[in-house]
C-alpha cells in the first residue's frame, strides 16, 4: 500500500486510523455494524487434511484487493486495474489468486471473531461455496452455533441429486440462508436446477445471496470464457420470476454492471445490493433510486480490507444519519431477524 497515499488518507479521514497490528479501521462512535458478506475458510486443505487455523489465530493481512493494490482512491472502482503488460496481468492475476487462497485459509472462526472486534462489527455473515459434491456448509453451521454473533449462509450445488434434503437440514441447523457464486460452481442462473433451488428456498423461507457482476476482466477465450460469464446480472431474471417476496441479495452490487444491478433491483422491490466494492457516488445513486432500505453494507472479507467499504458507505451517507444506520445494521437485523438496536 502506497505510504504518500495511505497517509493522505489518514490526514483526510477522522474515522480512520491503524490498529495495534498496522491494519486500517474505522472508528464509530455509538454506530452498530452488521457485515452482509464475509467468506469462511475451507474445513480442509486441497489435500484433504483439516483446517487447523480453527485452533488458532494466524494474521488475516487484507489489503484494498489484489486488483487495485495501487490506489486508495474510494472515488474510483476497486477493481479493472490490471496493467496492459501481458506478462505483468498474468503475474498479478497468479499472485491474487495465492493471496485469496492464502488469506481464505485463515478465514476461520477465531480469525473472523478477531477481526470483527478490531472494526467494531457486532455480526458477521458467514459464506461458503459448494462444489458438484461435498460442502463446508455443516461446518458453518456448527461454528456458528458457538458463536452467536456469525451468522450462518449455507450452500449448495443446483445439480447435486440431495439438494433439497441439504436445504431442509441446514435451515434446521440454524441457516439465514443460501449462498451461490455461478462462476465457481460453472452453473447458468437461468437453468431449470437453478431454478429448483430457488423455489425450495422460498418454501422454507430461506433467504438468497448471489456472487453476481462482472469486472469486464473477463477471458474472452479458452475453457473458462463461457463459465467467467455466468455471472452477469442479465441472466437473473428467470429466477426472480420465481423467487417470490424472500430478499435476494447481489454481492458487490453487482461489480461492474452496477449500474444493471440497479435497475434490476428498481423492477424487482425483494433485491437487495451489498455495497462492497462500489464507490461513494454509486452509494448515492442507489439510495436516490432505491431508499435507503435496500442497501446492506458488507465488506468481501478476508478478500477485502473491511475499512475502505465501510468508509465508501460513511462518505455516501454524511449528513443523513437515518440512511447511515440503516445501512450499516437496522436494514440486515431486519432481514435476518436479529436484534433492533437499542
Amino acid at each position: 500500500m502506497p505510504s504518500r497515499a495511505l497517509a493522505a488518507l489518514l490526514s483526510a479521514e477522522p474515522h480512520l486510523s491503524l490498529d495495534e497490528q498496522g491494519e486500517l479501521v474505522v472508528r464509530l462512535e455509538g454506530e452498530q455494524v452488521i457485515d452482509f458478506y464475509t467468506h469462511f475458510g475451507p474445513a480442509r486443505n486441497l489435500l484433504s487434511v483439516p483446517n487447523r487455523m480453527e485452533r488458532r489465530t494466524r494474521p488475516v493481512r487484507t489489503y484494498p484487493i489484489p486488483d487495485a493494490l495501487g490506489t486508495l482512491n474510494l472515488d474510483a472502482l476497486f477493481y479493472g486495474t490490471y496493467p496492459a503488460n501481458p506478462l505483468l496481468r498474468a503475474f498479478k492475476k497468479v499472485g491474487g489468486a495465492f493471496y485469496r487462497w492464502r488469506n481464505l485459509r485463515r478465514a476461520m472462526a477465531p480469525a473472523h471473531l478477531d477481526s470483527m472486534r478490531r472494526h467494531q462489527i457486532a455480526y458477521s455473515v458467514l459464506t461458503t461455496v459448494a462444489s458438484s459434491g461435498d460442502d463446508d456448509s455443516i461446518y458453518i453451521t456448527d461454528t456458528c452455533r458457538k458463536y452467536r454473533n456469525l451468522v450462518p449462509f449455507c450452500s449448495v450445488h443446483p445439480h447435486d441429486p440431495r439438494k433439497r434434503q441439504k436445504l431442509v437440514w441446514y435451515k434446521y441447523n440454524g441457516a439465514k440462508g443460501i449462498f451461490f457464486d455461478p462462476r465457481r460452481q460453472g452453473f447458468h442462473p437461468g437453468e431449470p436446477a437453478f431454478l429448483e433451488v430457488i423455489i425450495e428456498a422460498e418454501r422454507l423461507g430461506l433467504l438468497v445471496m448471489v456472487e453476481i457482476g462482472l469486472t469486464g476482466q473477463e477471458p474472452r477465450y479458452g475453457p473458462w470464457a463461457e463459465r467467467s460469464r455466468f455471472g452477469s446480472v442479465s441472466h437473473l431474471a428467470g429466477a426472480l420470476t420465481v423467487a417470490g417476496d424472500i430478499p435476494f441479495i447481489l454481492t458487490h452490487a453487482g461489480r461492474a454492471e452496477f449500474f444493471d444491478a440497479l435497475a434490476l433491483a428498481e423492477r424487482w422491490p425483494n433485491i437487495y445490493l451489498e455495497t462492497s466494492l462500489q464507490p461513494p457516488d454509486h452509494l448515492r445513486l442507489a439510495i436516490k433510486r432505491l431508499g435507503e432500505n435496500r442497501l446492506l453494507f458488507g465488506s468481501g472479507w478476508p478478500f477485502c480490507l473491511r475499512a475502505l467499504p465501510l468508509l465508501c458507505v460513511l462518505r455516501a451517507t454524511q449528513g443523513k444519519p437515518q440512511a447511515r444506520r440503516r445501512i450499516l445494521y437496522d436494514n440486515a437485523a431486519r432481514i435476518l431477524g436479529l436484534p433492533r438496536r437499542p
